[in-house]
């Protein structure tokens, strides 16, 4: 099977599987050397029956957690690698750069995240979102993936808020869970080596699976209002010094608050500092958010 048919084969078969095609395409291409996911062993299946020189594994439990979770990989010694680093039964060995290593992710945007992960391996998330944020001087669509929420569910109020989340989005033809070009979190929003890998894997879509790679890149080329990763406001609009100027939200929905959704609805332009969020109709402030930090709530341009 030439290089043509396999990036075929994939657009066939991988959206019937919960495995994002992006993915494939950044292990097939070499982008990737594996990929971490969560799937059942009829997706796997169906992976390994189309791509018998690709090796996958499942894994009952992650980090002491009943799951799906799998590997996917291009050879069988960064399987193993793999499956001994993230799946030790005690994980006490579990070493994260090694991980971001064995998943082709770029030195800096290795060294970013692992600054955020805590003694638990637990990553805290919201923090270095945050940070990559702050420091950038322009946030690049083919790096966003904030709306790439599927391997971000670790507690229990995340698994309810994946369900509220999906509830909200139950009659969208979209991919409510497959919204990025790359999948780790990058060390900015202008990362030169994060962006070289979005754009592959975007002229790939672009190449193979035209209808889909539309509609992610116009919803990433949005403006986003984040406050965490079930709480952030896609919208139809463009940014001017601290303002926002739309027309709507889009999809996908995230469960925020009701007052907030309404007041947004109403309005026409989002005003964000350090301290509040304002929503305004035209030049009248029709709802104040007083912020509890910086952090809490901030506009990530991606529109360009």
């Amino acid at each position: 099977m030439n290089i043509y048919d396999k990036y075929q084969k994939a657009v066939e078969i991988v959206p019937k599987t919960t495995i994002q095609i992006q993915e494939i395409f950044a292990l097939l291409s070499g982008i990737r050397g594996a990929i971490r996911h969560t799937a059942s062993l009829e997706d796997l299946e169906k992976i390994k029956l189309s791509f018998p020189e690709i090796f996958v594994h499942l894994n009952g439990e992650y980090f002491g957690k009943k799951t799906n979770a799998c590997i996917i990989a291009k050879d069988e010694k960064t399987m193993e690698t793999m499956i001994d680093n993230v799946f030790n039964d005690d994980h006490s060995h579990f070493d994260q750069e090694l991980e971001g290593r064995l998943l082709g992710y770029p030195d800096c945007c290795i060294e970013h995240h692992t600054k955020y992960v805590d003694r638990r391996k637990i990553h805290k998330l919201d923090m270095s979102i945050y940070d990559c944020y702050k420091n950038s001087r322009k946030c690049s669509p083919y790096i966003n993936n904030l709306l790439s929420i599927s391997t971000r569910i670790r507690t229990k109020k995340d698994e309810i808020n994946r369900k509220k989340y999906e509830l909200l989005n139950k009659d969208s033809q979209l991919p409510i869970y497959g919204f990025m070009f790359i999948s780790h979190m990058p060390c900015r929003h202008d990362c030169k080596e994060s962006i070289v890998m979005g754009k592959t894997i975007d002229g790939l879509l672009k190449k193979y699976y035209p209808s889909l790679e539309k509609i992610i890149i116009d919803t990433l080329s949005k403006p986003i209002l984040y406050f965490s990763v079930f709480n952030q406001i896609v919208f139809d609009g463009y940014i001017k010094g601290e303002v926002l100027y739309y027309k709507k939200i889009i999809p996908p929905y995230f469960p925020i608050s009701a007052k907030l959704l309404k007041s947004i609805n109403e309005g026409n332009r989002v005003w964000v500092n350090m301290k509040k969020i304002s929503v305004m109709k035209d030049n009248k402030t029709i709802y104040t958010y007083m912020k509890k930090n910086e952090a809490d709530g901030f506009m990530v341009d991606f529109s360009g």
